[in-house]
């Protein structure tokens, strides 16, 4: 991947996000997953990627997912999952990545907290971007707020990425409850677990027949994002 140079009309500071992507294990086929992550710095300074993504508008998203996105290997890559903020759900500019992205196979991660966004007015926009594309729709991060029952039995949802916090917790403490849980949302569809890197944690996942992620898979692609 190349690097990428934007320049983005907000606030006169110069912005560096460097791509990178964390790996999805046990596809189907030889390509492989990926989360699209990031990192975000202004000038010696990390900044939040969550918090910096939550402050731009959805044109903005779109222009940084773009970039990064359309750049990827089809041939080697079949799925890029990303963060999905509310305000870019609810835009044309979700419609418009998908079409410009088409060589690969994209899953949308929804946040768990909402906010003021009725539950039902997420389902039908989910609704509505299925009938038009092939796409998948995950909860992101199940566990780590006041977590909704409710969202699980949504319709149009794929799958679920489990808390790394509450899942490796209960794997060193409640195993036995670990494992109902598991069940109980592997019916309601894809698990994904995040946080793999010991060789137990590895087998356990194996056994119980989730999706694991764990390995990051560094790019080469460092943004420099201009605002003026």
């Amino acid at each position: 991947m190349k690097n990428i140079f934007v320049k983005l009309p907000l606030s006169g500071l110069n912005y560096y996000i460097k791509a990178k992507f964390e790996r999805i294990e046990k596809t189907d086929d030889s390509r492989v997953q990926l989360e699209l992550l990031s990192s975000v710095k202004r000038g010696q300074m990390m900044i939040n990627p969550k918090d910096f993504y939550a402050k731009l508008s959805s044109s903005d998203i779109f222009f940084i997912y773009d970039k990064m996105i359309s750049q990827i290997d089809g041939e080697h890559v079949s799925t890029v999952f990303v963060n999905t903020p509310y305000n870019f759900l609810f835009s044309d500019c979700i419609i418009d990545l998908i079409k410009n992205n088409n060589h690969v196979f994209l899953c949308f991660e929804l946040p768990e907290e909402t906010g003021s966004i009725l539950f039902i007015d997420i389902e039908e926009r989910v609704r509505q971007l299925k009938s038009k594309s092939e796409i998948h729709f995950f909860l992101d991060d199940f566990g780590t707020k006041n977590s909704n029952f409710d969202f699980l039995s949504m319709e149009g949802l794929d799958g679920v990425k489990l808390s790394k916090e509450l899942f490796w917790h209960l794997y060193e403490n409640n195993r036995v409850f670990l494992r109902e849980l598991i069940c109980f949302l592997k019916a309601r569809g894809t698990v994904v677990v995040e946080g793999v890197d010991r060789v137990d944690r590895y087998k356990f996942c194996c056994q119980s027949k989730v999706l694991m992620q764990g390995h990051f898979i560094k790019s080469s692609a460092e943004s420099r994002i201009e605002y003026v």
